[in-house]
């Protein structure tokens, strides 16, 4: 869980420093939706996941199931 909770936290990021270089358009968090927040965190969750590897997967395993 924590390479997937990673990645979301870096896409997060790069998408708040993405839209912090655009000072010209002033958006309101207040305008956006429910429904766009949805949609956002979905298509975050969707890239973390393509950027899990199979090695973090196995890894994950591993230190879950006890010996």
């Amino acid at each position: 869980m924590v390479p997937f909770k990673r990645h979301l936290r870096n896409i997060w990021l790069q998408e708040e420093l993405a839209e912090g270089d655009h000072d010209d358009e002033n958006i309101d968090l207040m305008t956006v939706t429910a429904q766009q927040k949805r949609l956002a965190m979905v298509q975050r969750a969707i890239k973390a996941w393509v950027l899990i590897t199979p090695q973090e997967i196995r890894r994950s395993f591993a230190k879950a199931i006890p010996q």
